[in-house]
């Protein structure tokens, strides 16, 4: 039981990292953050920037972590990015582009991972005027608050983890068990059925038939109060 609504009750981790093989996959976790919900100008128009630059900045971040993970010979985990995003503080008090404390780490990423991803998304906040790069990580903050919290976090930590090869070649029910009226879960489900399609379907395309070794059913009973 993947428990999203009682995290303690759960008795298995989903953590979105752990299905992360490259920038692209990087970029796609960002946006899932952030969400589909355009933001807008004072007059009601719609000004993707924003939204945009926040994909941006968090992938990038996102990509520090992974790498900092690759350079100890580890693979990254979630909890490996909330630590560098919980740390980021910002420099708005100065003229010219905005200054943060982990632009050393970006430095660094380049030193030991020359044209990575990392710090050429990072120039979204880096390279932008105090105020600007301000506004981007509010809709940052917005996004990784609405996500995360400390429940959230112990079931990304259990022991148990999540395999789609798993469920694409034994017999086995894995629950998903959120709640209709709890929104803080619904982007967090929402992630687990991406990374479920996506990888089932990837697993299904390496064998010699194209096919699962054995079928997958989904039963979603009340899916669209579930994830967004």
């Amino acid at each position: 039981d993947l428990n999203l609504a009682n995290p303690q009750e759960g008795n298995i981790a989903y953590d979105p990292m752990d299905f992360v093989e490259n920038d692209k996959d990087i970029v796609q976790l960002a946006s899932t953050i952030v969400g589909g919900e355009v933001s807008r100008t004072k007059e009601g128009d719609k000004d993707p920037y924003w939204n945009e630059s926040a994909i941006s900045g968090l992938a990038a971040i996102l990509n520090l972590a992974v790498l900092g993970q690759r350079k100890e010979g580890k693979k990254a985990q979630f909890k490996d990015f909330y630590k560098l995003y919980t740390k980021l503080e910002l420099d708005t008090g100065r003229e010219g582009n905005c200054c943060t404390n982990l632009d050393a780490g970006f430095d660094w990423a380049d030193k030991y991972f020359p044209g990575n991803q990392a710090s050429r998304m990072w120039k979204t906040i880096r390279g932008n005027a105090p105020r600007t790069a301000a506004c981007i990580y509010s809709v940052m903050n917005n996004a990784v608050d609405k996500l995360m919290n400390q429940e959230l976090l112990e079931v990304m930590e259990m022991e148990k983890r999540v395999s789609f090869e798993t469920l694409g070649h034994k017999k086995v029910v894995l629950f998903v068990t959120t709640s209709p009226v709890n929104k803080s879960q619904q982007k967090l489900a929402t992630m687990f059925f991406a990374d479920a399609f996506r990888a089932l379907y990837e697993y299904a395309e390496k064998q010699p038939s194209r096919e699962l070794p054995v079928p997958v059913h989904l039963v979603c009973d009340d899916f669209a109060c579930g994830s967004i």
